[in-house]
């Protein structure tokens, strides 16, 4: 298998606008995977069955979907081969990292917002009841005049979803290449160890020493701190590199395995599959099948209500 690449989508976003809405009434999804630098919030209508890939998150939609994607994360949909075809309502909102300026985001005032973006860096699925609570919000955001009245109409809609408990996230840290290093100075010093040893073989006494603790001492504070166990948080990070390169790389399986630091190619499909319910070849294939598409119009991939967003290579 050959490295992969993702397409970059080139939105109709200009420095002039605030935000991007797209409405499509569609029976099937058709778009490769893809990212771009803009947050976007996406509901569908009626997709029961569909599939949704965001990062390493593989999952099946309900009648509603709505997940909201932070900047520069892989995501597409996709109607699987079989599934019969119904009338899907879609309604895409993108806008700007740079939407809300970052000293009004820094306030008290937008700090349930603030937090419901940084969820989104991993991609964020809302459950079907908070869907229904927002169902309303959403379609009159998508019929509000243009300007002004539209952004207030997202604000609101972004306050209500950011204090909504019924959600998910979506990709694994490593692969949405997360670093969030708490403030803390002991667990900031284990945790920036952990980020550039993971594929290392490294233990809980060996950090436990690091900080000059015993190692019942250190088992509780890296819980009370992570609320995973060490050997919990190290596995994530290693099961995370090795999804990013089993989409990314050209490698073996078995090379993956042990450069993600796993002794075994044994204990790394076990591992793998415990996390993601699949063997690492099965993701593997399953990833390969979204990024396996024809290229038309020299290169560029025009949105199925024919607008001016396009994704290139």
């Amino acid at each position: 298998m050959s490295a992969q690449k993702v397409l970059h989508e080139i939105t109709p976003l200009t420095s002039e606008d605030c935000l991007f809405i797209r409405i499509n009434d569609k029976d099937k999804f058709n778009f490769p995977v893809h990212h771009h630098v803009e947050y976007e919030l996406n509901f569908v209508e009626n997709c029961e069955g569909c599939r949704r890939v965001i990062g390493d998150s593989v999952e099946v939609c309900g009648k509603y979907d709505l997940v909201f994607v932070g900047s520069n994360l892989e995501h597409m949909w996709e109607t699987p081969d079989g599934l019969p075809l119904r009338p899907m309502h879609e309604i895409t909102v993108q806008f700007s990292p740079a939407l809300i300026g970052n000293e009004l985001l820094q306030t008290q005032h937008f700090a349930s917002i603030r937090a419901l973006f940084k969820r989104a860096e991993r991609g964020v699925a809302f459950d079907q009841s908070a869907i229904i609570r927002v169902y309303a919000a959403i379609k009159d955001l998508a019929e509000a005049k243009p300007g002004f009245y539209r952004f207030v109409r997202l604000l609101e809609l972004l306050h209500t979803l950011s204090e909504e408990s019924h959600f998910h996230i979506l990709s694994s840290e490593q692969f949405a290449r997360i670093s969030d290093t708490p403030e803390s100075k002991r667990i900031g010093k284990v945790i920036r160890f952990i980020e550039e040893h993971f594929r290392e073989d490294i233990s809980l006494p060996q950090m436990a020493e690091m900080i000059n603790v015993s190692p019942t001492t250190f088992s509780k504070f890296f819980v009370r701190h992570t609320h995973l166990s060490f050997t919990d948080y190290v596995l994530n990070k290693r099961i995370g590199y090795a999804s990013r390169q089993l989409v990314y790389s050209s490698d073996t399986i078995a090379e993956i395995c042990y450069d993600s630091g796993f002794n075994t190619l044994s204990n790394f499909n076990r591992l793998f599959r415990a996390r993601k319910g699949c063997t690492p070849s099965q993701f593997r294939a399953s990833y390969q099948k979204t990024l396996d598409f024809r290229t038309k119009d020299n290169g560029q991939w025009t949105m199925d209500n024919g607008q001016s967003s396009i994704v290139t290579e």
